[in-house]
């Protein structure tokens, strides 16, 4: 992360300078600049699945920590992310256009607190894994592009032992006896898509013909695509479609899937955290041999529900369901940095502590307190474990929840 803080026009025009050193980036923004098309936060959820060199995220716009999580999560190895930030002694005080989100009648956005950005700063000022240029220091543009140019991009590592086993537990699927889905899960980069492409790409070469892709969107399967583009040279690639020996990989639409449903010989669910667990449920009674792919963090908004619900339905209807998880990154190294600061400032992968047996509680023995918020900022492992909490409890938690819960002029804790 490359964080550039200062004045508006200021910022914009460091990003003009870099132009030529940031290869097709994605800006995050209400405002075009240095001729790079704007795209909205509440847009940016369309990019999950994709890969991007470069993001800049103009806070300026509005910090928006569900974008964010999405948006980070995209980067390649090697890619650098801009976050451009009013001077962070201002930060606090600076209308932010996100408060509109957080603002609830009789209030408005001058209610609205500033906690969650004077943790955010606290946060990015402490952080040993960025790069922070700051106006205030004086610091020129030339010396800003110097340092850039000489980030070289890095491949990633192809395919990792994670992999083979998830590749493995897929081909099972249509191999080994019916009704025996697969839930494929994995944090952001882990190469969970390009393990999808290798399997349909394995059950193809053993003579499986028809075989479906379903996401709630089909940007979101881009990468299965792509693999074969890139890696199967006499693969024939089109929007929405594989076909390769006479055998066919083809995507639908989940209500298209559960409307027509086709005869095929598997079927892959993407991104399934974030399609209604109904729909998923009326998959698994519709498909014998189908495998679910999901991240485990669940900055896309039903992460959560999918835990909580989906599996347990799946236990009932599928009780030799199969889990995987990746684990090591292909998308980028392992401790990556970005990953790193993203996690420590949306709180991404806090987690609650597991208790071994029930506590017998005497409810005279309890005690309500309201806690204050401002000791919240201060307290970041009250806060960790406050926020695991919400996680774990509710099956829709966001990042963004995080921002209402410090900053909500409605809300007490």
């Amino acid at each position: 992360m490359v964080v550039l803080s200062g004045e508006r026009a200021w910022c914009h025009q460091q990003i003009e300078t870099l132009q030529p050193y940031i290869e097709s980036a994605l800006l995050i923004s209400q405002d075009e600049i240095a001729g790079i098309k704007a795209t909205s936060s509440a847009q940016a959820q369309q990019y999950l699945g994709q890969e991007i060199q470069n993001v800049v995220f103009d806070a300026w716009s509005g910090f928006g920590p569900d974008a964010m999580g999405a948006i980070s999560g995209t980067l390649k190895a090697g890619g650098l992310f801009y976050l451009l930030t009013p001077a962070f002694d201002e930060w606090p005080q600076f209308d932010d256009p996100e408060h509109q989100r957080i603002t609830v009648p009789p209030f408005d956005s001058r209610d609205v607190g500033r906690r969650f950005i004077h943790y955010v700063i606290d946060e990015l000022s402490q952080c040993m894994e960025i790069v922070r240029y700051d106006q205030q220091q004086g610091v020129v543009a030339a010396s800003l592009a110097e340092q850039v140019s000489k980030t070289q991009t890095v491949s990633a590592p192809y395919k990792t032992d994670d992999q083979r086993r998830a590749v493995e537990a897929l081909i099972h699927v249509v191999k080994g006896h019916r009704r025996r889905p697969a839930v494929l899960t994995a944090d952001r980069g882990r190469g969970k898509s390009t393990a999808l492409a290798l399997a349909a790409y394995e059950l193809m070469q053993h003579g499986y013909h028809e075989l479906v892709i379903t996401a709630p969107r089909m940007s979101a399967v881009d990468a299965v695509f792509d693999y074969f583009e890139q890696y199967i040279a006499d693969a024939e690639v089109k929007r929405g479609q594989v076909t390769w020996q006479g055998a066919r990989l083809r995507f639908m639409p989940p209500d298209e899937l559960l409307a027509k449903s086709p005869r095929v010989e598997m079927v892959f669910v993407d991104e399934a955290a974030s399609i209604p667990a109904s729909m998923l449920e009326k998959m698994v009674r519709h498909h014998s041999r189908i495998a679910f792919a999901t991240t485990v963090h669940g900055y896309e908004g039903t992460g959560r529900g999918f835990e909580l619900r989906f599996k347990q339905t799946l236990s009932e209807l599928c009780p030799q369901w199969k889990a995987v998880e990746l684990y090591q990154p292909i998308r980028w190294a392992e401790n990556d940095p970005l990953e790193q600061v993203v996690n420590k400032l949306l709180l991404l992968d806090v987690d609650v502590d597991t208790i071994d047996e029930p506590i017998e509680v005497e409810p005279s023995q309890l005690h309500v307190l309201r806690l204050e918020r401002d000791e919240l900022v201060r307290n970041k492992a009250l806060l960790s474990q406050l926020f695991a909490l919400l996680v774990n409890a509710h099956y829709r938690t966001r990042p963004y929840d995080l921002r209402q819960m410090l900053d909500g002029p409605n809300l007490d804790i």
